[in-house]
């Protein structure tokens, strides 16, 4: 069965070189970008929901701190939605441009 590949550490580059790269091979590239960007802004999300929620436990009934961490844990999720709207959004317009519809939709072959 197939399954995302993440957490995505790399290889950034697709296996080719100097002419034997294709346009197909760039579009990889971007969803590698992409897939890396992804990961790197999920693990981000979890440390700020984290450091929202502590700073929650820690407020002690302080209204001002209170509410400065439910709006970073509000930031947090909403943040967490944006990656995620944006990354099917790209993977989907990726598979688009590169004219192979065979799915799974986030992996782009060449």
């Amino acid at each position: 069965m197939n399954r995302i590949n993440f957490p995505y550490w790399g290889p950034l580059v697709p296996q080719c070189s100097g002419i034997s790269c294709t346009f197909c091979n760039f579009l990889q590239l971007l969803q590698n970008v992409t897939n890396f960007l992804f990961t790197i802004s999920l693990y981000a999300a979890v440390i700020f929901i984290i450091y929202g929620a502590v700073m929650m436990m820690l407020a002690t009934g302080n209204e001002e701190r209170f509410k400065s961490s439910k709006k970073i844990l509000t930031s947090a999720v909403i943040g967490v939605v944006v990656v995620l709207g944006s990354y099917i959004i790209l993977n989907t317009f990726f598979l688009l441009i590169s004219g192979d519809m065979n799915f799974p939709w986030y992996k782009i072959k060449c």
